[in-house]
């Protein structure tokens, strides 16, 4: 619960920014180096203005939801950002040779390697801190895989050309994130401040239960659709085709396991989490 607390938080942080670099570099076909580089130190410098917002925002946060808890782990949990943007351009390179496969291995061995040590740190008695040593190892590895990969260092400074050309493309999406961090925080806020750390930690644990199969299944393919799209980004009407057969068979699959979670969500939640989690069950 108090994980989700600083979150919003972070994401309030994040969704405020000048954020999107690596979609910006997929998205334009003709990108060459200076966009490259002017995108990395651009978004180097917005890393650093989201951890310093988060942390400003710390004591803010304390106030808001009476856990003095949250000034230790915002300015840390804000550090993703920072981590985020130095590996930013790599990633995009990968995206734009379309090496999905790779991209695919990657995201497997970092949730393992973050996975294994996030349990251990749990075991250890870490509490809350432990799922933070498992976000951050895990953003750590995001960074640091791609750099090996797509090795890549910034040869100019930022230019002004090209950073007027990235902006055209991320400045429009600000309304877009507002709204989608809206969609995602309000209810966790609000439980948050009028409810407390428990029973948000069991609306979050129910929401993630729910998410993560539907993560799992869209985000290796709208990463491989955005990238294409990007290649065919004249072309509306085929665009406008491919989505709408993507979105129907999604919904095909989902919707049907959406309503199994319900009826099984009891006896999931006691198998994978314990009694002392079937509070969860009624926010499922």
């Amino acid at each position: 619960g108090v994980l989700a607390m600083a979150l919003v938080v972070v994401d309030l942080a994040v969704n405020l920014g000048p954020t999107g670099t690596t979609v910006a570099l997929v998205q334009r076909a003709d990108a060459g180096e200076r966009h490259f580089s002017t995108g990395f130190w651009l978004g180097t410098f917005s890393g650093f203005a989201t951890w310093a917002a988060a942390a400003a925002a710390a004591p803010w946060a304390v106030a808001f939801y009476h856990e003095p808890l949250l000034a230790s782990l915002l300015p840390v949990l804000a550090l993703q950002f920072l981590l985020g943007a130095l590996g930013s351009v790599p990633r995009a390179l990968l995206l734009r040779d379309l090496r999905y496969v790779t991209l695919s291995r990657i995201d497997l061995v970092v949730t393992i390697v973050s996975g294994f040590l996030g349990v251990t740190a749990a075991l250890l008695g870490l509490g809350v801190w432990a799922i933070v040593i498992r976000i951050m190892s895990e953003q750590f590895l995001l960074t640091t895989f791609p750099m090996f990969l797509a090795p890549w260092r910034p040869r100019h400074f930022i230019d002004r050309s090209a950073a007027k050309d990235l902006f055209k493309f991320t400045f429009p999406l600000f309304g877009i994130r507002l709204f989608q961090f809206a969609s995602r925080n309000v209810d966790k806020a609000l439980i948050g401040r009028l409810l407390g750390a428990t029973d948000l930690g069991l609306y979050s644990r129910a929401y993630a239960l729910i998410a993560s199969p539907l993560g799992a299944v869209t985000a290796p393919m709208i990463r491989i659709l955005f990238a294409a799209f990007s290649t065919i980004q004249d072309d509306h009407e085929r665009i406008r085709r491919t989505y709408l057969r993507f979105t129907g068979a999604l919904a095909v699959v989902m919707l049907p396991g959406a309503v199994g979670m319900i009826v099984v969500a009891r006896p999931l939640v006691h198998a994978l989490f314990g009694a002392q989690w079937l509070g969860m069950v009624i926010f499922i």
